[in-house]
């Protein structure tokens, strides 16, 4: 019988799945049937680690110790929420094995831990990062740990709420290219104004309340970013009620991709995007070539948009020409929503939502109905 190519063996078990709904192993069979493809069945299996409990901790502490190679296929920690104090010194010794690790997701509990011990052994080699703080930790605690990981290319951080304090240092971070922060305005004041990313390219605020004091910071930070920033990412966000009639965004001349979660009753908000938009028309200023949008009709019928004044404002500006955009994205949840808002943006829907306009026009549309789950 002719030996099956090494190759071959490599993309089969590339394309075993483990079942979430079956606690069998797809890979311990073709383990002891093809012994000469352990190392890529390691790669699989140990790809990405979840340390959610001081067993699991344990365990797996000891099959790297008698299977270091295990070790290096590691490419993804995931660290969660139970570990104590107590866990400290496993984890850390963990930590230290995992020479090729390049992702880190670490949830910080609200019983404060002393997890950035643990963490200040990985290696230089993490560059993509997710941090989830529960309880209040001040902006200190935060950015000392961030201050670890200086080759950081992405990086999320959910603090659940405020980000209290200063934070007394400097550093930078060269390689940084998106950033997300989720009810993170107070850390936004800090990354602009005590950390350096010259090539930040990509800003995600979600859920997060745009009260003036936020929109400042988010102003100071577009204008801190201004050369290397190319996507602002505003999702789930709300306004505060506030009648600024002067207040906008800033939105930098290299930008090229602009999106926006709109609530449609949330009238302060929408009168904000209006003015951003109008304030590019008036002043000449460029606008991204690339928008999109999201109308939510949480509490609101959509046929209520169909005679909303701002509505048909908003829609004015975003189908003119002097606007200059030319690629729209257009999402949504339901059918209803969609042709709803087709009905109440006349000039938009002439622009982009029509083979004709798109001709005419040099434009391209994109529609994107999203899962509510």
């Amino acid at each position: 019988m002719r030996q099956i190519p090494l190759e071959i063996k490599a993309a089969v078990i590339d394309e075993l799945v483990p079942s979430e709904e079956s606690l069998s192993d797809p890979f311990s069979n073709v383990a002891l049937a093809w012994p000469d493809v352990l190392f890529r069945i390691r790669e699989r299996r140990f790809h990405s680690v979840v340390i959610d409990t001081r067993k699991r901790l344990v365990s797996f502490l000891k099959l790297v110790n008698s299977t270091p190679p295990i070790a290096l296929a590691v490419s993804k920690i995931i660290i969660c929420d139970p570990l104590t104090n107590q866990d400290i010194d496993v984890l850390k010794q963990l930590c230290a094995l995992l020479v090729n690790v390049s992702a880190l997701s670490c949830g910080f509990p609200m019983e404060k831990t002393n997890v950035a011990e643990a963490l200040r052994v990985l290696p230089s080699t993490v560059t993509d990062i997710v941090l989830s703080y529960a309880g209040i930790w001040t902006a200190q605690e935060v950015l000392d740990v961030l201050s670890l990981f200086r080759r950081m290319e992405t990086l999320e951080i959910d603090t659940h709420g405020s980000c209290p304090g200063k934070y007394h240092g400097r550093f930078c971070c060269p390689a940084l290219r998106y950033l997300a922060l989720s009810d993170g305005g107070d850390l936004l004041h800090h990354f602009s104004a005590n950390l350096e990313f010259p090539c930040i390219s990509s800003l995600c605020l979600l859920f997060c309340r745009i009260a003036p004091p936020i929109l400042a910071i988010l102003n100071r930070a577009s204008k801190v970013w201004e050369r290397s920033l190319k996507e602002i990412n505003l999702r789930d966000v709300w306004s505060d009620n506030f009648d600024d009639v002067d207040a906008f965004i800033f939105l930098p001349a290299n930008l090229e991709i602009l999106r926006l979660d709109i609530e449609v009753k949330d009238h302060s908000l929408v009168n904000l995007v209006i003015r951003t938009l109008e304030r590019c028309v008036s002043s000449g200023s460029p606008f991204p070539n690339t928008a999109s949008f999201h109308f939510k009709f949480q509490g609101v019928h959509p046929n209520c948009i169909l005679n909303d004044p701002d509505i048909h404002r908003l829609d004015a500006v975003i189908g003119s020409e002097a606007l200059g955009l030319r690629n729209l994205e257009w999402r949504y949840y339901e059918e209803e929503e969609f042709e709803c808002t087709q009905q109440a943006f006349v000039d938009t829907r002439a622009r982009f939502m029509t083979e004709e306009g798109r001709n005419k026009y040099g434009t391209k549309f994109c529609e994107n109905q999203m899962s509510r789950y």
